[in-house]
């Protein structure tokens, strides 16, 4: 396996359609406990079933355009239309792609198949910046073919993503939470601090529900709509890793002893993954001013 990691460019693909790297996305609102449920499955795969994970969290705020990110969401929005926004945080997951292949690769090298991806955060994230523009410049809530809309940008956006992971058939699981996350938002609209927490309004709330919803329904191969409260009850972080885990593992036998968890360390992007995203970003001067800015810094 050895020669696969030390330089064979099609390797992850082929692990991808292989079915020995097997990805898990947690998606949807801010407080959701998104991170509580990806850390969960990450260590019930690892030191349950023995399986090695790899957990990805984003946004990647120590990265080029992380930074820029985190000057939008904390700073000043500097006017970028929604497309623009949803550039950014694309471009964000792009400067992660060679470094997500090498780390997956290096522990395909111990051959526990499958490998599993854990992703806080995905695609989908797009949802919540859609949320919040129309959450700003309107009050009603989008149509189906607003939605439509807004799934056709996410899918094009990201397509060189997608297809430099070999993941153009990616399946997305996305817990929403209604009742609890709308408890958080109320807090957050108490609070009227800036920056990120502009997000977590009810307006925004309301707006990305229903993004999710027609998504789900629209998209049921693609989109798996989840509510974490049962019976009047919110489930654990816990409970629900395991209800994605068992979907993810099942007539997989559990490995002996215990896999490798790791998170990701991201160490820059590489000269083709660097003309990709010059690529788009010459397409907007307020995007290619914004990266001759920070680059200057």
């Amino acid at each position: 396996m050895s020669e696969v990691v030390d330089g064979n460019v099609f390797a992850f693909e082929n692990l991808t359609k292989e079915g020995k790297v097997k990805s898990i996305i947690v998606d949807g609102l801010d407080g959701a406990g998104k991170g509580t449920i990806v850390d969960a499955a990450t260590e019930i795969l690892s030191q349950e079933y023995g399986y090695d994970t790899l957990c990805v969290k984003y946004p990647l705020y120590e990265t080029h355009w992380g930074i820029i990110l985190r000057h939008l969401l904390y700073e000043d929005d500097e006017g970028l239309t929604l497309d623009e926004r949803m550039i950014v945080y694309a471009l964000n997951r792009i400067e992660s792609i060679y470094s997500l292949q090498r780390s997956v690769l290096n522990l395909a090298n111990r051959g526990r198949y499958p490998l599993f991806v854990l992703f806080d955060r995905f695609v989908t994230s797009n949802v919540l910046t859609a949320a919040y523009y129309f959450a700003k410049t309107r009050k009603s809530l989008p149509s189906k073919r607003e939605v439509d809309d807004l799934y056709s940008k996410m899918q094009n956006i990201d397509s060189y993503f997608l297809r430099k992971m070999g993941l153009e058939g990616f399946h997305v699981t996305i817990p929403v939470v209604s009742t609890s996350v709308s408890l958080d938002a109320i807090m957050a609209d108490g609070k009227r601090n800036r920056g990120a927490d502009l997000y977590e309004n009810t307006s925004v709330q309301n707006i990305a529900d229903a993004f999710y919803k027609q998504l789900s329904e629209q998209h049921p191969d693609t989109f798996s709509l989840f509510n974490q409260v049962r019976e009047g009850r919110r489930m654990s972080g816990e409970e629900i890793a395991r209800m994605l885990v068992g979907k993810e593992v099942v007539g997989i036998p559990q490995l002996p002893g215990y896999g490798t968890s790791s998170n990701l360390a991201f160490i820059g992007v590489d000269e083709e993954s660097e003309m990709g995203i010059q690529k788009l970003v010459m397409s907007s001067p307020r995007l290619l001013g914004l990266d001759r800015r920070f680059k200057s810094k």
